[in-house]
């Protein structure tokens, strides 16, 4: 199971990061998903774990034929909320459950205007 690309991207200045790991099918990225001890559905297009393991904060996974606008934006604010958890700001007023619900849906809204706006922009 080969990772097509890996690299490290930074919230803000310092150590922490998160690990983006990019796959050359769908398949392929399940296995590793699955391999890495995450439950999740066979129509999952990217995934962000968040693990705070010394200095990586955790990982996105995504396939190359996946990537788009909005699901990179969909994916870093997952990575966002849960950074800003570490340091111990809140991101939504709500308990756990409550807001991983409410952060899917504010995710969702985020992926299709962006990938509005990426369609329509004429570079």
């Amino acid at each position: 199971m080969k990772t097509l690309q890996k690299f490290k991207i930074y919230p803000e200045s310092g150590k922490k990061y998160f690990e983006v790991l990019i796959f050359e099918t769908h398949s392929i990225m399940l296995q590793v998903l699955r391999k890495d001890g995450i439950t999740t559905s066979n129509d999952t297009e990217a995934y962000c774990s968040c693990v705070n393991r010394l200095n990586r904060l955790g990982r996105i996974y995504f396939y190359i034929s996946g990537i788009g606008n909005g699901t990179i934006a969909h994916e870093v604010i997952h990575a966002t909320s849960g950074y800003l958890a570490v340091k111990g700001e809140k991101f939504l007023e709500y308990s756990f459950e409550e807001a991983t619900k409410s952060e899917e849906r504010f995710c969702e809204v985020v992926d299709g205007l962006v990938d509005q706006i990426y369609k329509k922009l004429k570079l």
